[in-house]
């Protein structure tokens, strides 16, 4: 069996992809050293990534800056010309 692209096993690490395909990657991750190294190193990634910007941390943050844009009379003006304008 023909390895999965590596999209396709990192959306399978963060629990995207559809049943059928999570099976299938799933059954060639226990015969396939290459592969399951490739997912357990995006796991630790991700668990690193997650204990340096906590979720109760960031989300804060991106709420004030998406407030602070919204306020600002250029923002304002892209985003009325984008919907305008845009082809």
């Amino acid at each position: 069996m023909a390895c999965p692209r590596k999209f396709e096993l990192a959306r399978y690490e963060a629990g995207d992809p559809e049943a059928s395909e999570s099976e299938r990657i799933r059954e060639h991750l226990e015969g396939c050293q290459v592969c399951r190294c490739f997912v357990r190193g995006l796991e630790r990634r991700r668990r690193k990534f997650l204990e340096r910007h906590p979720v109760d941390q960031v989300v804060p943050e991106l709420e004030a800056e998406v407030e602070r844009r919204e306020r600002s009379w250029l923002w304002r003006l892209r985003t009325w010309w984008w919907t305008r304008w845009r082809f």
